[in-house]
């Protein structure tokens, strides 16, 4: 009876806490991504540590690598990302209406000059689209520009993400403390589950979004599609979001080719969709080592929850926080209210 009082007691403060935490999420954004920074790293600082070198040496020596391979993809990847944005950015203004785009081959092969009214209609849909876009790469701007300016934050992520990976069993002992003797193994378990997963997930889906990001790229970039390194990365930011992620990337991927021609857009359809097929069929079960084990139905209000509390950071955080508090309360069923 002491035991389940003392969990009641440590459930109920544990819910103080997160209301507490959601009060101040503003500030949580280091500890977050220095989690994630620690969850992507600690695979290869166990490695480094395996061949008896120090903790805090792997640790340092990761670091070293991640700064190499970072700051070479920067070098190359920025510039190059920048102008198109630059360029993007500069021939928005000039789309004022569906003429600019439909003039010669595509109006010819649409047909919009036998008919006034398609005319009016996609003008209007393209003006109403060049206006979306325009809003898209601005609010990109500006969250940059937040980043950058928020610059001590970020400066705090690799220190915060170094004192996760040293003393994750320090945390863990402090952890289990709190618990009473007879529930720490099975926390302990559940914790460990909890880890698997959130790092499987994190590991997995970075990877997985790059190499669909690299295939959106290559792709729309040999269909001779403007901006295809900015639209694969969008393809691969959103790529976090399930359903609506890849829809919301497919946009201007489909939108920028119909520039072009109408049978180019045709192509970046079929190249968006061959690359989903693959992500579903060989990305997913061959690079994802753990899976959510989600209902369609529980991941997409998660989705629209985590958007509605946090903005497009919850959406991102939906999947993963959605799983974690499935298993929690699986253990609390079968743990406490069975017994």
């Amino acid at each position: 009876m002491l035991d389940r009082s003392r969990l009641l007691i440590l459930l109920i403060a544990a819910s103080g806490v997160i209301v507490l935490l959601y009060l101040v999420r503003g500030v949580l954004v280091p500890f977050a991504l220095a989690a994630v920074v620690a969850y992507v790293s600690n695979p290869l600082v166990q490695a480094f540590e395996s061949r008896q070198i120090p903790r805090s040496g792997a640790i340092v020596l990761v670091y070293v690598i991640f700064a190499v391979v970072g700051g070479l993809t920067l070098y190359v990847g920025v510039p190059l990302l920048a102008a198109e944005v630059e360029e993007m950015l500069a021939n928005l203004p000039q789309a004022r209406d569906l003429s600019d785009y439909t003039r010669g081959t595509a109006a010819s092969v649409l047909h919009l000059r036998a008919s006034h009214l398609l005319r009016t209609i996609l003008s209007a849909g393209a003006q109403r689209v060049e206006v979306l876009l325009a809003q898209l790469v601005a609010r990109s701007l500006e969250v940059i520009l937040a980043l950058l300016a928020r610059t001590f934050t970020i400066l705090l992520v690799p220190f915060l993400a170094f004192y996760f990976l040293r003393d994750t069993e320090k945390i863990q002992r402090w952890f289990l403390s709190l618990l009473p003797p007879a529930r720490r193994q099975e926390v302990l378990v559940l914790a460990q589950r909890l880890n698997e997963l959130m790092g499987a997930f994190l590991r997995g889906q970075l990877i997985v979004a790059a190499i669909v990001g690299l295939l959106i790229s290559v792709g729309l970039a040999s269909l001779k599609v403007k901006y295809a390194l900015v639209i694969g990365t969008v393809a691969a930011v959103f790529e976090f979001i399930p359903y609506f992620g890849p829809v919301i990337a497919a946009v201007p991927a489909v939108l920028f080719a119909f520039v072009q021609s109408p049978a180019t857009a045709l192509w970046a359809v079929v190249l968006v969709v061959v690359v989903h097929q693959v992500e579903g069929a060989v990305l997913q079960p061959q690079v994802m080592s753990g899976s959510m084990d989600l209902h369609p139905l529980t991941v997409i209000f998660s989705i629209l929850v985590g958007g509605e509390l946090l903005g497009i950071w919850g959406m991102f955080l939906a999947v993963p926080a959605a799983a974690s508090l499935k298993l929690i309360i699986g253990y609390l069923a079968e743990e406490v209210i069975g017994s």
